[in-house]
């Protein structure tokens, strides 16, 4: 009687763990994620004449420590403090990265303390970079300094950070 009951039981058994390998073979793999913040003390700034358009200055964010072999899913810029004297008009920021030949523009009124965000064009480029930011503005009208009309404006973001959002 046990020889008989063996044989069904060792055959339950086999199309068991049969079953249990392929279930798990087929459960894919589930990205680690992660972010990485960059602040930096510096300053994105332009003087503009009045009528003249320009870019500012340029603010560099050296980005290391993300896991080997990580990559951008989203990039979110926080401009930073925004101080002027005159009437700049700003466009749009540049975001560029030293894993990318092009660069993105995004839109944006100037509003200091923005929260600006990248989601797709800069997806699946390595994480760890140097990425940096600087901001397109026309002056429209001069600054008031001490009761006399200048014919020039200025425009300033002051400590400005980077957070990249990535995966591996």
């Amino acid at each position: 009687m046990k020889s008989k009951l063996r044989k069904p039981i060792s055959v339950l058994l086999a199309i068991a763990a049969m079953l249990t390998i392929v279930v798990i073979g087929d459960v894919p793999a589930l990205a680690a994620s992660g972010n990485k913040t960059v602040n930096s003390t510096a300053s994105m700034s332009v003087i503009l004449n009045e009528g003249e358009t320009g870019y500012s200055s340029y603010v560099t964010f050296n980005v290391s420590g993300c896991p080997s072999g990580s990559t951008v899913s989203k990039i979110e810029v926080n401009v930073g403090t925004l101080s002027y004297q005159g009437a700049v008009l700003t466009y749009h920021l540049e975001l560029s990265s030293s894993n990318k030949s092009t660069v993105e523009t995004i839109s944006w009124g100037g509003a200091g303390g923005t929260k600006l965000t990248s989601t797709s064009f800069f997806a699946t480029t390595p994480a760890n970079g140097t990425y940096k930011i600087r901001f397109y503005a026309t002056c429209v009208g001069g600054a008031l300094v001490g009761g006399t009309m200048l014919d020039i404006g200025t425009k300033t973001y002051s400590k400005p950070s980077i957070k990249i959002y990535y995966t591996y």
